[in-house]
């Protein structure tokens, strides 16, 4: 993970308007690695995603409920079965 005060220097430079190219140079200029300096550029570009917590909640209750209900039916079709 880069840096936080690069990323917030990258993050201020580029609301300002400023180039990739002017915000390299500035930073090469004051010590930075280039190394570095792409990968803030690519941090601030792509943010890592994450899923929710509760679009995560959403999934499981509705897989549980799939489950019940196939655990239902499947006890059910059992029943018409045993009858015959």
């Amino acid at each position: 993970m880069p840096n936080q005060e690069l990323l917030d220097y990258i993050k201020e430079s580029k609301k300002t308007g400023q180039t990739d190219e002017q915000i390299k140079s500035v930073l090469i200029a004051n010590g930075w690695q280039e190394a570095d300096i792409n990968n803030g550029f690519r941090a601030v570009i792509s943010p890592r995603k994450t899923v929710s917590k509760k679009k995560y909640f959403y999934c499981a209750r509705n897989l549980y409920s799939f489950g019940r209900w196939t655990f239902c039916l499947l006890l059910q079709f059992n029943k018409t079965n045993r009858r015959n």
